[in-house]
């Protein structure tokens, strides 16, 4: 765990590390009402037909690029990057943003298994959490709830290792993996938007002299 004085950023394992950490909730507020002006004035951008998700309304939102709170969020990519477990002394890591997105999930849509990419072979994605509804009863197995959740699969397997980890949407909570982590989404049961951004950044890797 690393702390800056002003968050702080968590390191798992799933045979390749991901991170967790959470924005303030003046950021998460500063998102929701950038996007809810869009939609508001009839000025959001659908991407629904470039991802993957069974999700019908998934909005551009490149203009995350523009906005002041960029710099909180890329920097902790930048620690992440420099942060994972490179057996590699030769090159410098430098980084660009790609892409990024929100997806206003709503009762019975999902995603399935899937995983991003960018314009680099190499690269860091996140989800950020943003509004998160009642996710409703589950169908079966209480203790275990699934709905609304997300799961993130790592590039490991066999016996007497973790190769998922279920995560339960909490509003400002940030997940940082690499663009090869393979993850679905749940359904979720109820009238309540489950609100996402997803950012992708890439990594150059430069041969250091």
């Amino acid at each position: 765990m690393r702390s800056n004085n002003t968050y702080e950023i968590e390191k798992h394992y799933l045979g390749q590390p991901f991170f967790k950490t959470s924005l303030s909730v003046q950021l998460i507020n500063n998102i929701n009402n950038h996007m809810d002006d869009l939609l508001k004035n009839n000025k959001q951008v659908s991407v629904v037909d470039t991802l993957s998700g069974k999700i019908t309304k998934e909005w551009d939102s490149i203009w995350f690029a523009n906005i002041d709170e960029k710099k909180e969020i890329l920097n902790r990519f930048q620690y992440c990057i420099k942060n994972l477990d490179k057996d590699d002394n030769f090159h410098e890591w430098n980084y660009t943003l790609d892409s990024a997105w929100i997806n206003d999930q709503q009762q019975h849509e999902y995603q399935g298994v899937h995983q991003h990419a960018g314009k680099s072979m190499l690269g860091l994605s996140s989800i950020i959490y943003l509004k998160v509804p009642d996710l409703g009863p589950e169908y079966t197995e209480t203790s275990s709830p699934h709905n609304g959740r997300t799961t993130l699969i790592g590039n490991t397997g066999g016996i007497f290792t973790f190769s998922q980890y279920l995560i339960t949407p909490v509003v400002g909570d940030m997940y940082i993996f690499n663009y090869d982590m393979k993850h679905c989404v749940y359904p979720f049961i109820g009238n309540g938007i489950r609100r996402s951004m997803s950012i992708n950044v890439d990594i150059w890797p430069k041969k250091l002299d």
